[in-house]
Parts: C-alpha cells; structure tokens; sequence
C-alpha cells in the first residue's frame, strides 16, 4: 500500500484496507482521510498527535446501548 512511508503526508483510508496500520509507520503524516472507516480505524486516531486534519466520511458509530443488548444476547 505505501511504497515510502517518510514522504507521505496524506492518507485515504477505508474499511476495506487490510494493511491500513501502515499509517502509523508514516513520520511526517499531516492529514487522514477516512472513507466509510471501521470502528478501530476511527479509535487509533487518538494515537496520532501531530495531525493537522482528520476527515471522516460515512462513519456510523454504534451506539453503547446497542452494543451493550448484542453483547448480553450473545452471552
């Protein structure tokens, strides 16, 4: 996916990328892209600090209530 993790600065990520974690191999990354993100993509932005811009499209968050009543059914 990312041929020279030293020159990148913009990245578009979606949830159909298996190797995605590679963007945190990127040292001067200034902007991230998110197209239709999985829920540990959107979580891992909290691991980057020098961003300047995060974009996020066609996110659906689940919501904890949610979460919760599908966690408990499976138990």
């Amino acid at each position: 996916m990312i041929s020279d993790h030293k020159t990148v600065k913009v990245v578009t990520v979606s949830k159909h990328h298996e190797n995605w974690e590679q963007i945190f191999e990127c040292p001067n990354l200034e902007e991230i892209n998110l197209d239709n993100p999985s829920q540990a993509q959107v979580q891992a932005m909290n691991e980057f600090g020098g961003l300047k811009r995060v974009r996020i499209k066609h996110f659906r968050a689940i919501s904890a209530t949610k979460y919760s009543s599908t966690e408990s059914a499976a138990s």
